[in-house]
């Protein structure tokens, strides 16, 4: 994966640019069309949408076997896969990174998304209990991701006005 810088904000640092992913380039910023995968119509098949999100989530609860995102999407564009922590979480289904990686492995998205722990704000134990396991999450999945191209999350909350 490699991203060339076009323009940077000097104040923010945010960037603009090229990302190249799997022979695919796509300018950034990028707005990515969040979709339940067993949903009709898809969009893409009847406008320019070249970036897709979708979640893991939806694979495990509903059991649905992908071997590619992209054949089962019937798109060529890019295909971002989130973990779903915070559905399973919601459904008290508990999931491991090593699962995730195999589903990742198994549905081929270009992207896949750590799986994160998220947090209430106002919960400081809590807080950072959770923050240490997608931490532990990021640090492991990126160790045995292997050939899977893997987009860390980092959540931060500012309680200032």
């Amino acid at each position: 994966m490699k991203f060339k810088v076009i323009k940077e904000d000097k104040t923010t640092n945010a960037r603009l640019g090229i990302l190249n992913l799997n022979g695919k380039e796509i300018t950034t910023p990028v707005l990515w069309l969040g979709y339940i995968i067993t949903n009709k119509p898809r969009p893409w098949e009847f406008f320019n949408v070249n970036a897709i999100m979708v979640n893991a989530y939806e694979i495990v609860e509903k059991k649905i076997m992908i071997n590619s995102i992209h054949e089962f999407l019937n798109t060529d564009g890019l295909v971002m896969m989130d973990s779903g922590g915070f559905q399973l979480m919601k459904k008290n289904i508990h999931i491991t990174p090593p699962k995730i990686l195999e589903i990742y492995k198994q549905a081929k998205p270009d992207i896949g998304v750590v799986l994160d722990y998220p947090f209430n704000p106002l919960e400081l134990d809590n807080r950072i209990k959770r923050w240490k396991k997608t931490l532990e999450n990021t640090r492991f999945m990126l160790n045995n991701s292997h050939d899977i191209v893997l987009m860390p999350v980092v959540h931060g909350y500012t309680l200032e006005g």
